[in-house]
């Protein structure tokens, strides 16, 4: 391990001279310390939190993951085109220890880096929120919703089975006769289909219920449900605000059921959020609640199963989730390191560059041929092009990992825990099966190229 070090020892020596990550450093030194304290947000106290930590943390982790994209491919292609690696081969070091020693020194020094940008930026941010002025509402407000890591409960998935069992059984009760040409598989398909579209639309005047169950709350706290909801369709671009009526359904001693009603005007594509009692939560550890569509227009609203509602438990504090979100960057740059590293092993400096970023600009494009709401393009879309595009998306996304993969400043922002297990399957999806396979193959070809006949550099 003595030669694994000294290899590291100089590599991050190299990285700190290299005239390219000099610039590159100078970028991230600017969102590091200037752009928390220059954006601004839409004048509240949530909105300049979240645009300096999206913006700052966001463009640090491009930056550091093209960073580690160049030192891991020109740190050693140059090394074996100027020759320097035939110094080093000739002892009794293997070129895995030169290539391993290499990877380890380019992610010590990039991981040096994210710490400083990962502290500077938590800070200049806290601060200038501080010397902002704003009332002591609005940033206890912004400490609740954004500067915590409250835990996502989501309600009781809808039974599809059941709900094309009871749509059959209401037609044969109306005597509706079943088409003939149709096996009972494709009728149930087709309502299915029906079904999907619209189970998480609420008619005007209609109600939607939604069953938390299994929650270990303590009595007398606060619980906050978080929702999203949509005028029409999702995919309306001109939201609106709406008028709904939320329904708490608590029992009574008799156990009688005894509805609750809390009204509440939700602006539509926004994250809203209502606060009620623990008291609601019935003795077998479930709460029921209800909404009733008020629209003032008379227009349907639409739940997003992934948009919630949600219930909102505290589980870790702000700092603990933002170190969660820096590990996630890092294993993003983990990956970009090693995916240059590789690429700079087996091919010229040209050559492994265009490899490296070409694998790079693929992965960021991936992501605009995905449906806004793949849910609706799932039976709307009958369109060919747009299946094609998903089907292109869909076998390059098992391919290529994006850095969108790693990003979750979303989770951050919102104030919800990033989950660790949702963070050991991104390791495990991301760096270990698609990172480790190009690894095994790169060190490979790698051991057995033939450093001799690449011509030195004049």
């Amino acid at each position: 391990m003595q030669a694994v070090r000294s290899i590291a020892f100089l590599t991050i020596r190299a990285c700190w001279r290299s005239r390219v990550a000099h610039i590159l450093l100078f970028f991230i030194a600017f969102v590091m310390f200037v752009l928390p304290l220059t954006i601004s947000g839409d004048g509240t106290a949530e909105g300049l939190l979240k645009i300096s930590l999206t913006y700052s943390l966001g463009a640090t982790g491009i930056l550091l993951s093209i960073v580690a994209l160049w030192l891991g491919t020109m740190n050693i292609s140059e090394d074996i085109e100027n020759h320097n690696l035939h110094m080093i081969s000739v002892k009794p070091v293997s070129r895995l220890k030169i290539w391993f020693g290499k990877w380890l020194g380019i992610n010590i020094f990039l991981l040096i880096i994210l710490i400083l940008a990962a502290i500077s930026i938590y800070f200049t941010s806290m601060w200038r929120l501080g010397k902002a002025n704003f009332p002591e509402e609005e940033l206890a407000e912004v400490k609740f919703r954004v500067l915590s890591g409250r835990e996502l409960l989501a309600p009781e998935k809808i039974n599809l089975e059941t709900l094309i069992d009871e749509e059959v059984q209401r037609r044969l009760r109306m005597g509706l006769p079943m088409p003939e040409n149709l096996s009972e598989k494709m009728v149930r398909s087709t309502l299915g289909k029906q079904i999907e579209r619209k189970k998480d639309s609420v008619e005007p005047g209609g109600i939607r219920r939604f069953e938390f169950k299994k929650l270990s709350l303590q009595p007398g706290t606060e619980i906050s449900i978080r929702y999203r909801v949509y005028v029409s369709r999702v995919k309306e671009l001109s939201q609106r605000a709406t008028n709904g009526l939320w329904i708490l359904y608590h029992k009574d001693e008799a156990g009688k059921e005894v509805p609750f009603y809390l009204r509440k005007q939700s602006l539509g594509g926004r994250d809203q959020e209502i606060i009620f009692n623990s008291d609601f939560i019935r003795t077998d550890g479930s709460i029921h609640l209800g909404y009733m569509n008020q629209d003032p227009e008379g227009k349907a609203v639409v739940f997003p199963e992934n948009h919630g509602p949600f219930i909102m438990k505290d589980a870790v504090p702000f700092w603990n989730n933002y170190s969660r979100v820096i590990f996630l960057i890092f294993c993003q740059i983990l990956f970009m390191a090693t995916l240059g590293s590789i690429c700079g092993s087996l091919a010229s400096a040209p050559i492994a560059l265009f490899c490296s970023f070409s694998y790079l600009i693929v992965g960021l494009l991936v992501n605009y041929v995905r449906p806004a709401d793949e849910n609706q393009f799932k039976f709307d879309s009958q369109n060919p092009i747009v299946q094609l595009m998903e089907l292109v998306q869909m076998g390059t996304s098992v391919a290529i990992v994006s850095l969108n993969d790693f990003m979750q400043l979303s989770f951050l922002i919102r104030g919800e825990l990033v989950d660790l297990s949702f963070m050991i399957m991104t390791v495990l999806k991301f760096v270990v099966l698609r990172g480790l396979p190009i690894v095994i193959i790169g060190l490979f070809f790698f051991n057995r190229r033939e450093l001799g006949k690449v011509v030195r550099r004049a």
